[in-house]
């Protein structure tokens, strides 16, 4: 109650500003430990002890989503036979985070901050590899032809037609004279795995950030 009439005495009269000069003082001046010790005495957070049984509360199972997609790799896994009907895998995408921090009065203390982060996630595979020989290789390098892996005619057809589509996309986006077909250009080049990747990726558990 004390700390609402604070707020509609100082949006009343800007003077009367006695409990946000002593909010912004301890957030000026003091440490993390003092801050966390005042502000439930202000009653504006709750004590040390309650927030740290929170946390508790909060973290517990915090990783139930990796255990499980781990337990449920490792039982796909456990015959050793690899199959359609096994686990696709995963992928651990990742981005870079660069954040500055400036200290607007630096101290020995309080020194600008460089922080560079790596945050990373565990996506499930949308397209499966199982199908494919876990025997080895299907024929000795000594013993295979070029014209096996040559590319043919047709290879090199398919191939400026697909070049052809990626630079009509760089046309209409970056010349205004070709805007008018952008309508008529073939957004999406067809593959083998095109229905599967144009669903959404099954996002299984953030990993957090690393510094």
């Amino acid at each position: 109650m004390a700390m609402a009439d604070s707020v509609l005495l100082k949006q009343r009269n800007k003077h009367m500003n006695a409990m946000a000069a002593i909010i912004g003082m301890t957030l000026k001046t003091s440490s993390t430990s003092t801050v966390i010790s005042t502000f439930p005495k202000l009653k504006l957070s709750c004590c040390n002890l309650t927030i740290l049984k929170k946390m508790d509360a909060l973290r517990q199972n915090h990783d139930q989503m990796l255990q499980n997609a781990k337990q449920q790799i490792e039982e796909s896994y456990k015959d050793g036979k690899f199959g359609p009907s096994s686990h696709p895998g995963f992928s651990i995408p990742f981005d870079n985070i660069h954040v500055t921090i400036g200290r607007r009065h630096m101290t020995i203390a309080h020194q600008n901050q460089d922080c560079h982060w790596v945050n990373h996630i565990y996506v499930q595979n949308r397209v499966s590899g199982n199908y494919l020989p876990a025997s080895g290789c299907s024929q000795d390098i000594d013993k295979l032809d070029n014209i096996d892996i040559l590319v043919s005619s047709q290879d090199e057809k398919k191939q400026k037609f697909e070049y052809g589509i990626l630079v009509s996309h760089f046309l209409v986006e970056h010349f205004k004279q070709f805007e008018f077909l952008k309508k008529v250009c073939i957004l999406h080049i067809t593959h083998r795995y095109t229905k599967e990747m144009g669903t959404k990726s099954v996002k299984m558990c953030p990993l957090g950030q690393v510094k």
